[in-house]
């Protein structure tokens, strides 16, 4: 259901502040990778500021009747958390298409990728990692 989607929008909302992904470390496997979401463990850096921590960690939760977003008021008590507040963030805008964009990437044509970083060693690094046994996918029953 959309408690996922919360879930998945924490950890959207942590790379964006930290330009990390949470529970992804270099030199941890991927079988410790996925304890570490499963045990819901991940580290919040220092310079993250009070409000952005607070949504995160009210996001990243891995009981979904506790999650925000998935509480009484809905995904309105996300709209509604001082992170948004503070930045001033308008909705109404966004939904309509009228918001502005506080910074528009130059690109040359539609296959300009001059605007990412280049990934070509994290392929690399991800083809060697071996697929997940039965009995650790059984990790995620229920998640």
């Amino acid at each position: 259901d959309q408690a996922v989607d919360y879930w998945a929008f924490g950890v959207v909302v942590f790379e964006l502040v930290t330009g990390e992904t949470p529970f992804y470390a270099r030199g941890r496997s991927q079988v410790d990778m996925f304890k570490h979401i499963v045990l819901d463990h991940y580290e919040m850096p220092t310079y993250v500021d009070e409000e952005a921590k607070s949504l995160i960690e009210k996001l990243l939760v891995r009981r979904q009747n506790k999650r925000l977003g998935n509480l009484a008021n809905g995904y309105l008590d996300i709209k509604t958390h001082t992170w948004f507040i503070n930045a001033n963030v308008e909705f109404k805008k966004i939904i309509k298409k009228e918001a502005k964009v506080p910074w528009v990437p130059q690109i040359k044509d539609a296959f300009d990728t001059s605007n990412f970083e280049d990934m070509s060693s994290f392929k690399r690094e991800r083809e060697t990692t071996r697929r997940l046994r039965r009995s650790e996918q059984e990790l995620f029953k229920g998640f």
